[in-house]
């Protein structure tokens, strides 16, 4: 079953940095434990990046890339779905973008004006950094890092974030970027990543339209969804109790 409503600035629901970031409190559990049903929000499927990082800032670049048809949000709802079907009825929410005016309680109303649902995922975009560089990645993508000094250096992305809305105060119960590991000294990029050769990096930037990224861009993503839905919403520590 689908929930149908028009979200406004759907982008707003999550922040873009770790300082808007929070496990669930044990209040935020409960209220998490007594829900029975779920609507799930995604937007990290409209583009694609393709970003460069050279040895100076001349060398930086970035394209992106309108990718709606891949159905990345889509697999995004099904995969949420797949995770909590066992303990909620969930639900897909779809959206249109509109005016960024609107704040999240007033998206979430509109969204449970056309049918409630006791909690709310919502997964968008986030941003992480490049290693120790004033550089970042955001949402979904490909970065070559070190121009022609190491043209193999491209590493595909997926920096998106989970958050967990109460459907009756609209309050925030808890968010987590996907994949992150807390201070990372291994990861150059702290999300779901994949090393890549340069035989993947697209000769124009149309040609990400390719079945190979589409599939590895979706497993990515659904890799960083794997673990973290299930952490943000409690159900880790509900199975290690019984």
């Amino acid at each position: 079953m689908r929930c149908r409503s028009v979200v406004v600035a759907l982008l707003l629901l999550t922040g873009g940095c770790a300082g808007g970031f929070g496990a669930p409190s044990t209040e935020a559990l409960k209220t998490m434990a007594q829900a029975k049903t779920v609507g799930v929000i995604s937007t990290v499927g409209d583009k694609f990046a393709l970003q460069k990082m050279g040895l100076t800032v001349f060398g930086n670049e970035l394209n992106e890339v309108a990718i709606n048809s891949w159905g990345i949000d889509n697999a995004v709802a099904n995969k949420v779905s797949a995770l909590l079907s066992k303990r909620y009825t969930v639900r897909r929410v779809s959206y249109s973008g509109g005016g960024p005016d609107a704040g999240v309680e007033d998206i979430l109303r509109k969204v449970a004006a056309s049918q409630k649902c006791d909690l709310y995922v919502v997964v968008a975009r986030s941003t992480a950094p490049v290693g120790s560089s004033n550089q970042s990645v955001s949402g979904l993508g490909m970065i070559e890092v070190g121009g022609v000094l190491n043209p193999d250096n491209v590493t595909l992305f997926a920096v998106t974030a989970v958050s967990v809305y109460d459907g009756r105060t609209f309050e925030s119960l808890g968010a987590q970027r996907t994949g992150f590991e807390g201070l990372s000294f291994t990861k150059t990029i702290n999300a779901p990543t994949r090393t890549l050769d340069h035989s993947w990096w697209p000769a124009t930037p149309q040609a990400v339209h390719n079945e190979k990224l589409k599939a590895a861009t979706r497993a990515l993503v659904e890799q960083g969804l794997a673990t973290t839905v299930p952490q943000i919403m409690g159900l880790t520590k509900a199975a290690a109790a019984n």
